[in-house]
């Protein structure tokens, strides 16, 4: 039996049955986000990435993996606004 590719909509419909499947469980909702963002889909990803570190707690490569799907998703002028407050 062939695979589907890793950012397939075959692929996302597989994990996004498994996140049902498993709503409690942080590594399906990381392996989901990993899958979204490959198909570039960064909101979901974003979305599926905050769903697993509210399950697991946050850890930093959780933080860092949100954080860049955010970015992704601005224009950077909210981060830049923050950065430069941060400086004052």
């Amino acid at each position: 039996m062939e695979q589907a590719a890793p950012g397939s909509q075959a692929t996302l419909e597989l994990l996004r049955a498994e996140t049902v499947r498993s709503l409690n469980d942080p590594d399906v909702w990381e392996r989901f986000a990993i899958r979204l963002e490959e198909a570039g889909r960064s909101t979901e990803a974003a979305e599926a990435m905050r769903r697993a570190m509210a399950l697991r707690g946050p850890s930093a490569a959780g933080l860092i993996a949100v954080g860049q799907l955010e970015l992704r998703l601005s224009d950077g002028s909210a981060e830049a606004d923050a950065f430069e407050q941060a400086l004052r």
